[in-house]
């Protein structure tokens, strides 16, 4: 009766050898996207549970805590050790890119704008958390600067914010890097702080 009326199965688990999985199954849905989570006990018979998941063929699936999608979502073979978690966003679209906006300068002290678009093939984009993370760009190399980090919603795949530079800030350029959570996929802009007034 579900399949008649449009419902899709989200996901299926087998294990090796007929054994059951010996853990907790979580389901959520934010958006368009299902989060699907398992837990393998702690205290489980076998040290390492090998587990397929199988997932809809027509979905896509991305494994949150690598950051990358799954190519074979109808066999998706993961090793559990005791404790250990598996974590995945299935979307009825792909996600192929999150654009990151940012003026090329601004004047130290000021709010710098924020824009994110998910662009997707497949299909229109759900809501998204998109996180955002600011790096201080030095002759050695690149300096996080963790009181800037943020995550942003991107309502239908678009969403906005800022950074609020501050007036002691170091002149120079800094990278600001978005990363959609649901996905991994990322992108990065550069902007470049100074005295002058932003035209």
């Amino acid at each position: 009766v579900l399949r008649v009326a449009g419902a899709r199965r989200a996901i299926e688990i087998g294990v090796r050898k007929g054994k059951e999985f010996q853990g907790g199954r979580f389901v959520s849905n934010f958006g368009k996207a299902t989060l699907v989570a398992l837990l393998a006990d702690v205290d489980a018979a076998q040290e390492t549970q090998k587990v397929r998941l199988q997932f809809d063929r027509s979905s896509s699936v991305y494994d949150v805590r690598a950051g990358l999608p799954e190519l074979r979502p109808a066999k998706v073979n993961v090793e559990l050790a005791r404790g250990g978690t598996a974590v995945y966003f299935v979307l009825p679209y792909s996600v192929t890119a999150c654009v990151l906006t940012v003026p090329p300068s601004s004047p130290i002290g000021a709010r710098l704008p924020l824009h994110i678009t998910l662009e997707t093939r497949g299909g229109a984009p759900g809501d998204h958390l998109v996180r955002v993370d600011v790096f201080a760009v030095r002759g050695e190399g690149v300096v996080p600067l963790r009181h800037y980090g943020q995550e942003i919603v991107c309502a239908n795949g678009e969403g906005q914010g800022y950074v609020p530079f501050a007036p002691n800030d170091n002149l120079g350029r800094y990278k600001i890097v978005a990363r959609d959570l649901l996905t991994g996929v990322s992108s990065e802009a550069f902007v470049t702080l100074s005295m002058t007034k932003r035209d």
